[in-house]
């Protein structure tokens, strides 16, 4: 039997068990997932070895140390400086991160962005810096301090203090990366500017705000949906970095298996076995 965990700091809110035990059975797969609560400070891959888990995914706040901590990391990880999956290879542990490809792929099935905002500096937040200048597309990063900015604008990402950003701003893409609105009432910004950016959102012929915390109506999304603009929460993004992930889970469950499950057939099977 193969243990799978997601680490995190808060982690009761996860849907993460649900999704991925309910592939696991689907598949016949010999693994069960659960949820493991890290404090702070506390090692993910450590944590991970002194277990004996097979695999797990990262979340707030971990993932830029799950980075620090791998043996090797591989795919587009190197270049973001964020891991969201780690899994076991013999002595070693290897981190990936599945949570670029996931975010893009909401996107571009609605429409490609022609300026985009992204809010917060944290792991998630560079995955989808990475991954919209992948397909250029104009993003502005803000976050209330500028330790966490130093490191994307060293990388010659766009950046400015959220108290820098003016209304007059226009963007067609807006997105939550921080942790707003996962425990607490508080939004990204302050709610005069935040409903300036989004008034400012609904004006243009296509656009979309992107809030990455899901499991009930956050501030944020709830103010996006009194002014009635478009808007989606971290549900579909979990579901389609999960299904990445998926496929190295598979590939330790079953190395010797003669076909891989691939993305898109993971992702169909999350959403049919956990309708969530």
């Amino acid at each position: 039997m193969h243990y799978f965990v997601v680490f995190g700091n808060p982690i009761a809110h996860s849907k993460s068990p649900i999704l991925y035990n309910a592939f696991f059975e689907r598949l016949q797969l010999g693994a069960r997932y659960s949820q493991f609560l890290l404090k702070e400070g506390e090692s993910p891959v450590a944590t991970l070895r002194a277990h004996g888990f097979s695999g797990a995914n990262v979340t707030i706040p971990f993932k830029e140390i799950a980075f620090a901590e791998c043996d090797e990391i591989r795919g587009v990880a190197r270049e973001i400086g964020s891991v969201n999956t780690i899994v076991r290879e013999g002595d070693k542990v290897i981190g990936y991160n599945t949570d670029a490809e996931g975010f893009y792929r909401i996107i571009a099935k609605r429409f490609i962005p022609k300026n985009a905002l992204l809010i917060g500096a944290g792991g998630s937040a560079k995955a989808i810096a990475y991954i919209l200048r992948q397909h250029q597309i104009p993003t502005t990063i803000v976050n209330r301090s500028q330790a966490r900015l130093q490191s994307l604008a060293s990388a010659g990402y766009k950046t400015m203090l959220s108290e820098a950003l003016s209304d007059d701003h226009q963007f067609d893409l807006i997105v939550n990366a921080t942790s707003a609105g996962l425990t607490d009432d508080s939004l990204p910004l302050p709610i005069d500017k935040m409903t300036a950016l989004l008034k400012t959102l609904k004006a243009q012929p296509q656009s979309l705000l992107v809030d990455i915390v899901y499991g009930h109506t956050t501030p944020l999304f709830a103010l996006a949906q009194s002014l009635e603009i478009q808007a989606v929460d971290g549900l579909e993004m979990l579901l389609t970095q999960a299904a990445l992930a998926a496929t190295h889970f598979f590939d330790i469950i079953q190395p010797n298996a003669t076909t891989r499950i691939d993305k898109d057939e993971a992702y169909r099977i999350l959403c049919e076995c956990a309708p969530i």
